[in-house]
């Protein structure tokens, strides 16, 4: 009540008195003398116009005689309506002051022109952009005694840039503040951080030494300001005069301009350089609640298995359960967590190193620091980095062996599943099943993360080895490893294209003819060899699809024609796999020679065993990355069969609505524990965020502070480039071999047909793609590093390929042509143009 009579900022200043500082006299018009304003109903403009013109002089001469006590004294007339200095909107600067008023006249013209303030047309805009009535707000006007100031200003109790809570901002003018707010003069400004430090301070060059706050000012004007901060729990704008040793406080109001935009000092780096190989662009709910619950148990089980205590593995738990974010439906790996986590090995600088390699970070990341001990803490911590380090000899040690377990294990538990009779399961049975298997499957997978590890640190030694020599590209050449399990999907699509080749009455009916169209009833009746080698194609391969990590995809398994389209493409080209293995055939003794020269036999003898361990890892994380495509198909098959119970009794519009659920809310509302009863509404609102997120870029690193959710919000909708217009562009070589051709941008799966002969330009692939690598004369992928699927497969393939080119996907058309050099990274436009005869399918060329 006290604060609708008198207004906020009167308020302001009562409030200031009962805490006991130093406010300058004061005395308010209240709001109920000021009726005569809206006599006979007038409207705002009319009260507007009357008040302009005078009408109502002699009655503000009355009010002002009230102050003829003060007559002598210059005085300040301020508005003071009781939506100013609100929580949410200040009205700052809408409204007028009149400053330096003598005199009872001039007092009461001053008065009448504030009042008059309130109607004008800038006032009355933004009350109705406020939602405000203007006929229904309150106003009262101070009149208030003015302070000689020496020097005055404003406090912000945080900093107004940042929004950092924890830093205070002080600017000043010498003589009076006006002169600050209304830019008439130039300012000093000091930054203190939350123990009262200059951050920094900036004084104009003219000023006298006088001019300055001295090192007693600066301290009494914080200490005063945060006093009112803690009082009012909140950041506030501090209106403040300094005259004869006194600090008198003119004004204290709430900052309301936008402090949800606060600039956290904890910043969190996001990076999907690596990990969109597998959950590439957006991905739906489902996928990433299931990717983050399988990193936080898997590293969890990692932990154990290196012998780290309950306690260290309790600690570790909210870093496990944040190791991915969520950022526009894309899922990014949190740089600052994965860091963290390295600062259990020794040798931090050299690991992070070794992870940004193999991650392929654009941008290495410095938010996280090693740890330095003292002497003695280091003898203390020896005991346990010793047992870490003769742990992780033993078990890197024995990598082939733990690596057949796993295999063994996984294939009991996934051969233990029917999937052609989960159709018979009640919905209670399947998803008890499927949690089940999920836990078990995770048990397991402290393997290939290990695996990864060593995989990394192998690389990292051998790249630094031959760096070290002057041979930066040439190296990645000796890791071609012929039996790698990735191949055989492709392989055996080759055997399929033979055996249809041997007759030409089937190549023409997998041409004329589709699914949909009755193909597999005829190869069925007429073809029944080839229909079976078919269905045994994709009973062992039909889950390797691209996205295939992602449990809405699509897969062959769900869609045959996704087979028979790629058949298609090996009848067209006519490609021949017999002589992959020797495909792109390098002379490996010409590189061990060059490295010889500069680094002596016994280096050469000691590396050329490190690559081999190294090419032995990476075949085991191609087999078990194998593994880990078919233990998703499996969840995937559950999935599926979940939603279409959840659709049968009408909880879900249809099947696949599943996906657009959590694991957790999908298991809450079979088992009562649902915050949500109407999925329908909850997935219809996912599914249009998840639209939404389609059509938009998001970089491949992002930076944000808390909250994460709000502030990804403000991330530019499309990314821009300044490299327009370049012909030439440089990135990681990872497969050598020199080729011209035209390109294809495939941006989706739809895109990629049509490749026979092509150079596939991609953001990023996954071990789905494998098959259509055997029908393209190159790649050239803008994400990855040296150890991605795609360097991996495409030098086994002996096709050039180059990774890590930066926004190359913005700047090449399909149907230009280039020159590409696997060896050194280099890319060169040879015609700007886009030929688009190169291309059969027109609908899907992307231009």
């Amino acid at each position: 009540m006290i604060r609708e009579q008198l207004g906020g900022k009167a308020f302001g200043l009562y409030w200031l008195q009962t805490q006991g500082f130093l406010v300058p006299e004061w005395k308010v018009v209240l709001s109920s003398e000021l009726d005569f304003i809206f006599q006979d109903n007038h409207g705002p403009r009319e009260c507007h116009q009357n008040l302009l013109t005078g009408v109502f002089r002699s009655e503000f001469l009355k009010i002002a005689e009230k102050f003829s006590a003060w007559s002598d004294d210059p005085l300040a007339v301020r508005s003071s309506a009781a939506v100013e200095d609100g929580e949410i909107q200040s009205f700052a600067g809408v409204f007028e002051s009149k400053l330096n008023v003598h005199g009872i006249e001039s007092l009461a013209i001053a008065i009448e022109q504030v009042a008059a303030s309130f109607f004008s047309e800038r006032a009355l805009d933004y009350l109705r952009l406020h939602k405000f009535d203007p006929a229904q707000v309150k106003f009262s006007i101070i009149v208030q005694k003015m302070v000689d100031a020496e020097k005055a200003g404003v406090a912000f109790t945080c900093n107004p840039v940042t929004k950092n809570r924890r830093e205070l901002q002080i600017s000043w003018v010498p003589g009076l503040g006006e002169n600050l707010v209304s830019g008439l003069s130039e300012a000093g400004e000091i930054l203190l951080d939350q123990q009262g430090q200059v951050l920094r301070k900036t004084m104009p060059s003219f000023w006298s030494p006088m001019d300055d706050l001295s090192a007693e000012e600066i301290a009494s004007l914080e200490k005063t300001c945060r006093h009112i901060s803690d009082l009012q729990q909140r950041p506030v704008d501090i209106e403040w005069a300094l005259h004869a040793g006194s600090l008198y406080i003119l004004q204290v109001r709430p900052i309301t301009s936008s402090l949800s935009e606060e600039t956290s000092d904890h910043q969190t780096i996001f990076d999907n350089s690596n990990i969109q190989e597998s959950y590439c662009g957006p991905t739906t709910p489902l996928t990433f609640s299931y990717a983050t619950k399988a990193y936080e148990k898997v590293y969890e089980q990692l932990m154990r298995y290196m012998g780290f205590s309950l306690r260290e593995i309790e600690a570790s738990q909210f870093r496990h359960q944040h190791l991915l974010g969520y950022i526009h439906h894309r899922i990014y790996y949190n740089i600052n967590f994965w860091y963290q986590g390295l600062l259990y090995l020794p040798h931090f600088g050299r690991q992070k190193q070794d992870m940004e390699r193999m991650m392929g970070l654009e941008k290495p990341v410095d938010l996280v620091h090693d740890v330095v001990l003292s002497r003695s803490q280091k003898i203390k911590n020896l005991p346990k980095v010793f047992r870490l380090l003769v742990k992780m000899g033993i078990e890197f040690a024995r990598m082939d062996a733990l690596v057949a377990g796993f295999d063994r294990t996984f294939w009991k538990i996934y051969q233990g599943v029917d999937r052609t009779s989960l159709y018979r399961r009640s919905a209670a049975q399947l998803l008890e099943e499927l949690e089940v298997i999920q836990k078990k499957v995770l048990a397991i997978w402290a393997i290939p993360v290990l695996n990864d590890f060593l995989v990394m640190m192998i690389n990292g030694r051998v790249a630094r080895a031959f760096e070290s020599a002057g041979m930066k590209d040439e190296w990645k050449d000796l890791l071609r490893e012929s039996e790698l399990e990735s191949l055989q999907p492709t392989m055996a699509l080759y055997d399929l294209a033979k055996k249809a080749q041997s007759s030409s009455e089937l190549m023409g009916l997998l041409r004329d003819m589709t699914v949909s169209r009755g193909l597999e009833l005829r190869l069925q009746s007429h073809y029944p060899d080839f229909f079976e080698a078919c269905m045994d194609y994709i009973e062992r391969f039909g889950d390797r699809s691209m996205g295939e990590l992602k449990l809405e995809t699509l897969t062959m398994r769900e869609d045959h024609e996704k087979l028979y389209s790629v058949l298609r493409e090996y009848l067209a080209a006519d490609i021949d796999l017999s002589k992959v293995a020797q495909a792109g055939k390098v002379d490996e003794e010409k590189i061990w020679m060059s490295y010889r020269n500069q680094s002596g036999w016994l280096s050469t003898r000691r590396l050329r065993k490190q690559v081999r361990k190294l090419k032995k890892v990476i075949s085991h994380r191609e087999k078990m990355r194998f593994h880990r495509t078919r233990s998703f198909g499996l969840m995937r098959s559950y999935y599926l069969e979940i939603g279409a119970r959840f659709s049968a009794m009408d909880a879900l519009a249809e099947g696949r609505d599943i996906f657009f659920m959590t694991m957790d809310e999908i298991s809450d509302y079979a088992r009562g524990k649902s915050v949500t009863l109407s999925l329908r509404s909850l997935v219809e609102l996912r599914k249009q965020e998840y639209q939404q997120s389609t059509e938009r870029d998001v970089p491949g690193q992002v930076q944000l502070s808390w909250p994460i959710g709000w502030s990804q919000q403000k991330l530019p909708k499309e990314i821009t480039t300044d490299t327009v217009g370049l012909k030439s562009w440089s990135g990681l070589g990872c497969s050598s071999g020199t080729v011209e051709g035209l390109i294809k941008v495939v941006r989706s799966p739809e895109d990629a047909t049509d490749l026979s002969g092509l150079i596939l330009v991609a953001e990023r692939t996954d071990p789905g793609w494998t098959p259509l690598f055997a029908l393209v004369k190159g790649v050239i992928v803008e994400k990855g590093s040296s150890l991605s699927h795609s360097a991996v497969i495409a030098r086994e393939m002996g096709i050039p390929a180059i990774a890590a080119v930066p926004q190359i996907m913005q700047q090449l058309r399909s149907g230009q042509k280039v020159r590409m050099n696997g060896s050194t990274g280099r890319i060169e436009l040879l015609d700007e143009s886009a030929d688009l005869r190169a291309f059969v399918d027109h609908s899907a060329l992307e231009v």
